[in-house]
């Protein structure tokens, strides 16, 4: 039991950083759809059948967040000096 738990929320968070909120995406020939507001997902199988819907607990939806906006150039760039 503790073991599907953990799997599903692995899963639910490595879903979030592939597919941003109100977007929907292929994975492994999967569609995988976000609400809008990113706080669920739901997995279908190629002939439209659902397989799994997912809740997205806010501190997964941040940290995916997070993942998905690229980093700040001026910020991230090692400075130069000459």
């Amino acid at each position: 039991m503790l073991t599907d738990l953990v799997s599903r929320d692995l899963l639910t968070a490595a879903l979030a950083r592939l597919v941003a909120p109100d977007t929907t995406a292929t994975i492994l020939g999967m569609e995988v759809t976000c609400r809008p507001d990113g706080g669920a997902m739901v997995v279908r199988a190629p002939d439209g059948h659902v397989l799994a819907r997912l809740a997205v607990p806010s501190f997964i939806r941040d940290d995916a967040d997070d993942a998905l906006t690229p980093p700040d150039e001026s910020s991230s760039a090692p400075a130069v000096r000459g």
